[in-house]
C-alpha cells in the first residue's frame, strides 16, 4: 500500500473510535500518561495518533507492542470530509481533494521532526507528503472527533506521514510533529511523544 492508502486506513480507524460521555478519549484526544496503544489494532502496522487539539503530549503505551509490527503515524496532517463543518466541509471527490490539499499546503516542511530514543530519523520532508483516495468512513452516533450526528461520510487526507519499521525488543521514546506556518491557523502544531516497550 502507499502512503495515500495507509492515510486513509489510518482515519478510517481514527473516525470510527467514539469519544465523549460514557467512552474513553478517542486516541486524538488522549492527554498524556497512559494509554491503551492496542485499541482497535491488528494486523502487521499499528497506528499512532497526535493531538487534535494542538497540546503537546507524551504518552505511554501501556501493553507491549511486537517486535513484527510496524508503526505509521502522522507527522501533521489534515481532513476534509463530508461530516466536517466549514472549512473542512467538502461535498465530493474534487471538493474534499482541494479542500485537503489547501490546508496540508500551510505545512512548513522545515517544522516536521521524527526522531526514536533521541535520534532524528527524517532527512528532509521530500517523499512525506501524501494525499489519499477519497475514502468512505464511519463515525459512531453523535459521540466522534467531528462532531457530526454520525453514520456515513467521505474523505480525503492530505499531510505528512511515516512508517516505521519494526523495533527491536526493548523501551523506545517517539517523538513526531510539525507545524501549520500559514493560513487560518497559523501556529497550529503537532508534537507528541510515546513511550513504548517492544516484545519479543
Amino acid at each position: 500500500m502507499s502512503y495515500g492508502e495507509w492515510s486513509a486506513t489510518w482515519w478510517q480507524w481514527l473516525l470510527a473510535i467514539p469519544t465523549g460521555p460514557g467512552n474513553d478519549p478517542n486516541p486524538q484526544d488522549q492527554s498524556s500518561g497512559a494509554v491503551d496503544c492496542s485499541l482497535n489494532q491488528s494486523g502487521p502496522v499499528w497506528f499512532l495518533a497526535g493531538s487534535g487539539s494542538g497540546a503537546t503530549v507524551a504518552r505511554t503505551c501501556s501493553g507491549n507492542i511486537s517486535s513484527t509490527t510496524a508503526l505509521f503515524l502522522p507527522l501533521i496532517n489534515v481532513e476534509c470530509s463530508t461530516q466536517d463543518q466549514p472549512p473542512f466541509h467538502c461535498t465530493d471527490a474534487a471538493s474534499c481533494r482541494q479542500c485537503a490539499a489547501s490546508f496540508a499546503n500551510y505545512i512548513g516542511p522545515t517544522t516536521l521532526h521524527l526522531s526514536i530514543d533521541g535520534v532524528e530519523v527524517l532527512n528532509g520532508a521530500q517523499g512525506f507528503r501524501a494525499q489519499s483516495p477519497l475514502f468512505g468512513f464511519t463515525t459512531p452516533k453523535n459521540y466522534n472527533i467531528l462532531g457530526s450526528a454520525g453514520g456515513s461520510g467521505m474523505s480525503v487526507s492530505d499531510g505528512y506521514w511515516a512508517m516505521l519499521r519494526p523495533l527491536s525488543p526493548g523501551r523506545h521514546t517517539i517523538r513526531f510533529g510539525g507545524a501549520l506556518v500559514r493560513g487560518p491557523y497559523p501556529g497550529f502544531t503537532q508534537d507528541a511523544t510515546f513511550n513504548v516497550t517492544v516484545s519479543q
